[in-house]
C-alpha cells in the first residue's frame, strides 16, 4: 500500500541523507563510514586546483569548494559582456572588462556630431565609414589644410578658396585657366582682358574695349572729337579747326581778363526744349546749367 511504501522509504538502507560535515548526499547504509572519513578529511589541507595558475592557498578540505568557486583570484570567470567568450582570472577581470573588444564605446567622432554607440570591435569598422569622420579637403594638394566632417566635405569643396577656376575673360584672350578661387576676384579686377568703358562714353560711345586695347580704341574713337550739336558742321566727325597757339600769350591774357561767363540771346537751346529764348539765353546755356555755357 501507499503507507507501506512510505514507511519503506523512511527505513530503507539505500535512502540518501546529507553528510553533517560536507552536506553532500550519501546512502544511509554508508553514511557512518563516510562521516568518519569526511571528518578526518575536513581537517586536512588541500592545494587549490588553480595552484598551477599561481594560487598558493591550501584551504581545509571543507572549505576547498567555496574557495575554488568564490574566493580564489586565479579561478576563471566569465566576462560581463555576453558576446565575449573569454574567461579571464578573477584578479584580471577588471582589466579585461576595461579593455575587452566587446565593451560598449562611443564613436571616436562623437565630438564632431556622431551619436552612435557600439562595441569596441565594431567601432573600428564604423570609424572608416562614419559620416562625421574628419577628412582632408579634396584640394589639400593645392594648399588647403582644412579637415572637415565627411558629410560636409562636398559643400566645403564647392566654396574652397584653393579650388581652381578660370578667369571669366578667357574667351576674350586671358590665359588664366587654373586660378585659385580665393585669388580670382582680385585677378578679374586687374585682368588686362576685362572690358572697360571708353572715356568718351559721356559723348555717346558705347564700345567696351578690353583694358589692354583701351588706349588704341580711344585714339581712334569717333567720339574723341565730338562737338556740341548746336555747332555748325557738328555732324561731320572729321571736322577739326586748326588754331595757331604759339605766340598768343598776350591774346590769352586779354581773353582771361575780359571773359564773362554770360551767354547771348542768339544762342539756340542745345536740347531743343525752350521755344522762346529770353535775354541772356535759356536755362540750358547758363553757367552751371545742363549742358551749360
Amino acid at each position: 500500500t501507499a503507507r507501506d511504501e512510505a514507511e519503506h522509504h523512511r527505513l530503507c538502507d539505500f535512502r540518501e541523507e546529507p553528510c553533517p560535515n560536507c552536506r553532500k548526499p550519501q546512502i544511509h547504509g554508508q553514511l557512518k563510514a563516510h562521516e568518519q572519513q569526511c571528518r578526518q578529511n575536513s581537517e586536512e589541507v588541500t592545494p587549490c586546483r588553480y595552484h598551477e595558475q599561481g594560487c598558493a592557498h591550501t584551504p581545509f578540505a571543507r572549505d576547498l569548494e567555496a574557495h575554488e568557486t568564490k574566493v580564489c583570484e586565479f579561478r576563471p570567470v566569465p566576462c560581463e559582456f555576453k558576446q565575449c567568450l573569454e574567461k579571464p582570472m578573477a584578479k584580471d577581470r577588471p582589466d579585461h572588462v576595461q579593455n575587452c573588444k566587446y565593451r560598449p564605446v562611443d564613436c571616436r567622432n562623437k565630438s564632431s556630431g556622431c551619436g552612435d554607440n557600439m562595441t569596441f570591435v565594431e567601432e573600428q569598422a564604423h570609424a572608416q565609414i562614419c559620416e562625421y569622420r574628419l577628412v582632408e579637403c579634396r584640394y589639400f594638394s593645392t594648399g588647403c589644410a582644412v579637415k572637415i566632417c565627411y558629410n560636409q566635405a562636398q559643400e566645403h569643396a564647392r566654396v574652397c578658396g584653393y579650388r581652381k577656376q578660370q578667369c571669366e575673360y578667357v574667351p576674350l584672350g586671358c590665359d588664366q585657366t587654373d586660378c585659385y578661387a580665393q585669388d580670382l576676384a582680385k585677378h578679374e579686377l586687374e585682368c588686362r582682358y576685362r572690358p572697360v568703358e571708353c572715356d568718351f562714353k559721356f559723348r555717346g560711345c558705347t564700345t567696351k574695349p578690353s583694358f589692354s586695347e583701351k588706349d588704341d580704341h580711344q585714339a581712334k574713337c569717333r567720339f574723341r572729337f565730338e562737338f556740341p550739336r548746336y555747332w555748325a558742321n557738328s555732324d561731320e566727325h572729321n571736322f577739326q579747326q586748326m588754331v595757331l597757339s604759339r605766340g598768343l600769350e598776350p591774346f590769352e591774357q586779354m581773353a582771361q581778363a575780359t571773359y564773362v561767363s554770360k551767354p547771348t540771346r542768339d544762342r539756340p537751346c542745345p536740347v531743343n526744349k525752350c521755344a522762346d529764348i529770353p535775354r541772356g539765353g535759356c536755362e540750358h546755356v547758363l553757367a552751371g546749367g545742363d549742358p551749360g555755357l
